[in-house]
């Protein structure tokens, strides 16, 4: 890594700059999130990051004041996502977008960020590969192959589980997630024995957790939505005994706000992969649950969404602040791709095709004095996303 940027943590200097160019054009931040339908918790968390970074650090950067532009895509809507994100270069003329709520939306907005020269940054969106299809994209979630991948080489290498079973999404994501796993089990010594996909329209679980059963790996990786359709699958999982036949069960979040220590028992045993662990005792990870919860609420818990938007909006203001106010989208680019950031979740970096590297926590859920906790048993530095093809 090239340089790392430091920021302005003093509100006083923050002001002071404000008031110094107080003549200054709004800084337009245009947000594409899913605001209607049933993932419009995406949308939610986005605006919960917005307000409360905001609070904590004003709203003003460089002293321009931020213009939040909101478009709502509607859920997996690539031919929305594309015709919302025009609206944004060509009416609302906005400097950088917060946006790829899901990775056929992205894909659609990249080629009109290409032409557009507005830097974009990828919120939620996991497929491998989104930031390369545009120099002004860079990834501020992660690529399903970073944890997954992860977690394969780790059961199959460090927990000698050497046969694995893929549970995942039934698009283009979990066609990533599955090779992920793939991966990372063979690079381990391990294989994946068999698949199988899950649509996301109300499936009943029972039948693709008893072909599992059947199969009988020692380890089954999961790849689902965070939500009901996460949540519904381990239940199943739980209730038809896999856990206890010795299948163990790897996945991503199991929901977006909900900690998974209180979903219920039947989550034991349960291993999680990520790159966020809100327990992080780090300076910047305090700050930001500390802002978060004096503008939600104590009891609050933000998800990956808000922190990911707290994160965008904190390495704007950075890199804004370091060109003196302007916003200039090479410069921003060339500001974003091989320089290191602090985040909540730990240091973050961009690659030189725009993709993330940052940490991976690995976790189970385990019963300690009848109360159900998430214990951090691997933590896998700065991982950068494999190549799938290889």
């Amino acid at each position: 890594m090239r340089k790392i940027l430091g920021f302005v943590a003093a509100s006083a200097l923050v002001f002071a700059t404000a008031s110094a160019r107080a003549d200054e054009p709004p800084l337009k931040i245009g947000v594409i999130m899913t605001y209607s339908g049933p993932f419009a918790t995406y949308g939610h968390q986005a605006d919960l990051g917005i307000e409360t970074y905001m609070k904590a650090h004003g709203d003003t950067i460089a002293g321009r004041k931020i213009e939040i532009i909101r478009k709502d895509d509607t859920g997996l809507a690539p031919d929305v996502s594309k015709r919302v994100t025009q609206e944004l270069a060509v009416r609302d003329k906005v400097d950088i977008i917060f946006g790829g709520c899901w990775s056929p939306n992205a894909f659609a907005s990249a080629p009109v960020v290409t032409e557009a020269k507005i830097p974009f940054f990828i919120i939620v969106a996991a497929t491998d590969g989104i930031p390369a299809k545009s120099p002004y994209m860079v990834r501020l979630s992660s690529p399903v192959s970073v944890p997954v991948y992860t977690m394969g080489k780790w059961a199959s290498e460090k927990k000698g589980w050497k046969t694995g079973y893929s549970a995942v999404v039934d698009y283009v994501l979990g066609t990533a997630g599955a090779a992920a796993f793939r991966k990372g089990m063979e690079e381990g010594g391990g294989k994946v024995i068999g698949e199988v996909r899950i649509p996301v329209s109300n499936p009943d679980f029972t039948p693709y957790v008893q072909r599992i059963k059947e199969a009988h790996p020692q380890v089954t990786q999961l790849f689902l939505p965070a939500g009901a359709l996460a949540v519904g699958f381990v239940k199943a999982y739980h209730d038809i005994g896999l856990i206890k036949d010795g299948i163990n069960l790897v996945t991503g979040p199991m929901s977006e706000t909900q900690p998974t220590e209180t979903l219920g028992d039947f989550v034991e045993g349960l291993y999680t992969g990520g790159n966020w662990i809100e327990d992080n005792d780090s300076p910047a990870n305090q700050e930001f649950l500390k802002a978060f919860h004096a503008t939600q609420g104590a009891d609050a818990h933000p998800g990956f969404v808000a922190m990911d938007i707290w994160d965008a909006l904190n390495i704007t203001r950075q890199v804004v602040e370091e060109q003196k106010g302007k916003s200039d989208p090479d410069r921003t680019m060339a500001l974003l791709r091989g320089h290191q950031f602090v985040s909540p979740r730990g240091p973050i970096a961009f690659d030189d095709t725009g993709e993330i590297v940052q940490n991976v926590y690995i976790r189970q859920a385990v019963m300690e004095n009848g109360k159900m906790v998430m214990k951090t048993v691997e933590t896998t530095p700065m991982v950068k996303a494999p190549s799938l093809t290889q």
